[in-house]
């Protein structure tokens, strides 16, 4: 199914309407449906790239739960100062900064 077909013309506004209007109400129906009406946007030009989609989302969707297990795990373990003094205790320690010699990126220059 290209964008520029008719049969994409017919499924975006379907499936819009159905997500709006049909599972507006629940969010869990709402994004099973978008998976479904992924899982059939993709299988419309060839099927046997819906094991590569399904791989790639079961990967993401892990991903993300290891993420956010582990971010609120470390939270409240370490307190990290913000960038402006990590900044600050490079320069005090002599850290060159990396800047591009000779040019200028100022509006006065002519």
């Amino acid at each position: 199914m290209l964008f520029n077909s008719l049969e994409f013309a017919i499924f975006l506004p379907l499936a819009f309407l159905l997500y709006w209007f049909v599972f507006g109400k629940n969010a869990k129906l709402q994004n099973a449906f978008l998976i479904a009406a992924s899982c059939v946007f993709y299988a419309w030009w060839d099927a046997k790239f819906l094991a590569l989609i399904a791989f790639a989302s079961v990967c993401t969707w892990g991903s993300g739960l290891l993420i956010e297990r582990f971010r609120v795990a470390k939270i409240n373990e370490t307190k990290l100062p913000p960038p402006r003094v990590i900044h600050n205790r490079a320069r005090r320690a002599n850290v060159p900064e990396k800047r591009f010699r000779g040019i200028s990126f100022s509006a006065e220059q002519t």
